[in-house]
């Protein structure tokens, strides 16, 4: 049942009827049927105080009889599905210039912080790679007078800004993927990719480790190992940062009790720049 905080309480009384008696008249619903409701968060649920959507607030009953279950952008599990092939339009489910820009910041996909009219979504994301792969065969004249309004109707202007001005750049960096997946394997990073990261201003650093936070499990011993390095790499406000919002997550936890050793190593490695005096640089 999709969409049901869209109807008033007077239609979703009627529909949580079909939940509960699993009945319509005399039509009764086999054991087979399962059912799910769908719908759009609230301002009254936990959590999303702030938010806008055009639904009605379920009452007291419908909450006591259902088990909610809020869905979570997961990014990783996003751009793995992004690189797959649709084989009906043969072609990637998103274009390669999208994925790319993601993987180098991956905060892109759902950011946090949300404007008043357009954000990014995933399911805006698929609509721009809709256009571009429409677009970008036309002749270059019509996609430089298109492409800005395509994406911003989309996105947003100000997010529109930030990835056609990656389009037109198309600069070569480094992303999360390159750093954790490169060969060979193991908690050091390939001392190419090393050099590469060395070579980046801080600020693209730090749009690296951001992007990392939410894309790769850092805590899992490899991972924590190469993590380790980039970070000690960063400088130290860049990597102040880093810890404070590693600080607000469930990593330090996840290194706080494991054995490996590259994860206790990245544990003593953030308590380290946690208590770094940044007054004195």
């Amino acid at each position: 049942l999709d969409e049901f905080n869209r109807g008033s309480q007077a239609v979703q009384s009627e529909l949580m009827n079909l939940v509960l008696q699993r009945q319509i008249n005399s039509l009764v619903l086999p054991e087979e049927v399962k059912l799910v409701i769908a719908e759009n968060p609230d301002e009254t649920m936990t959590g999303f105080e702030n938010a806008d959507y055009g639904v009605v607030a379920g009452d007291a009953a419908i909450k006591d009889r259902t088990v909610r279950l809020v869905m979570k952008v997961d990014v990783a599990d996003w751009l793995a599905w992004a690189a797959e092939e649709d084989t009906q339009k043969q072609r990637p489910h998103i274009h390669d210039l999208i994925q790319r820009y993601l993987q180098e910041d991956a905060t892109q996909l759902y950011p946090a912080e949300r404007g008043d009219d357009l954000n990014p979504t995933p399911r805006a994301w698929q609509r721009v790679s809709d256009n571009l792969f429409e677009l970008l065969v036309l002749p270059e004249e019509t996609q430089r007078s298109l492409v800005f309004d395509l994406v911003a109707g989309d996105l947003g202007e100000v997010a529109a800004q930030r990835f056609v001005q990656f389009m037109q750049t198309n600069q070569e960096t480094l992303t999360p993927m390159d750093v954790f997946v490169s060969q060979p394997w193991g908690p050091v990073v390939p001392e190419k990719v090393m050099q590469t990261y060395r070579g980046l201003p801080e600020v693209q650093k730090l749009a690296l480790l951001k992007s990392t936070l939410v894309a790769i499990d850092v805590a899992q011993s490899d991972n924590a190992g190469r993590f380790a390095q980039i970070l000690t790499a960063t400088a130290k406000d860049g990597q102040y940062a880093i810890v404070k919002q590693l600080a607000a997550g469930e990593v330090l936890e996840k290194l706080y009790g494991a054995d490996d050793e590259s994860a206790k190593t990245l544990y003593q490695l953030i308590t380290k720049v946690a208590a770094y005096d940044l007054s004195e640089d």
